[in-house]
C-alpha cells in the first residue's frame, strides 16, 4: 500500500494496516494520510521500540488527534504467551471500554467475561 505498510480486512470488516518491518498494526489509514502524519507515526514507533530492549513484540497503535495534538494510544502483544502490555502505566478503563459487548453476553462469571472479551478483541 505505502512504504512497508500492507492493507488487510479484519473478519469484522474493519480495514487495518500492518508493517512487517516494524511489527506494527494500526487502524490509521496509511494509504490516505499525509506524508507528515505517516512520518510522525513511524518516528513514534521507532522511539517506542527503543524502550523494549530488543524484544520483538507486536505493536498495535491507534493515533488520534486530541486538543489539536497527535497522541498514540497503543499496546504491545506477545501472542505466544497471550500477553497484552504497555511500557508505562495505563488506565485499565481504556482497555475495558473496548470490551463493552461482553457485558451483554449471558455468562455467570464476570472475570470470565472480561477474559473472553479481551481475548476476542485483542488476541484472536
Amino acid at each position: 500500500v505505502r512504504g512497508h505498510w500492507e492493507e488487510f480486512v479484519h473478519p469484522s470488516g474493519a480495514i487495518y494496516y500492518y508493517n512487517a518491518k516494524s511489527k506494527t498494526y494500526t487502524g490509521m489509514n496509511v494509504r490516505d494520510c499525509s506524508d507528515g502524519q505517516l512520518q510522525r507515526l513511524e518516528s513514534w514507533i521507532e522511539m517506542s521500540r527503543t524502550k523494549l530492549d530488543g524484544k520483538q513484540w507486536l505493536l498495535v497503535v491507534e493515533p488520534i488527534l486530541a486538543r489539536g495534538k497527535e497522541i498514540y494510544p497503543y499496546y504491545y502483544v506477545v501472542p505466544e504467551n497471550r500477553i497484552i502490555t504497555w511500557i508505562e502505566p495505563v488506565d485499565g478503563f481504556l482497555l475495558f471500554q473496548e470490551c463493552e459487548t461482553v457485558w451483554h453476553w449471558n455468562h455467570k462469571s464476570t472475570l470470565h467475561l472480561l477474559y473472553i472479551g479481551i481475548e476476542v478483541q485483542f488476541i484472536v
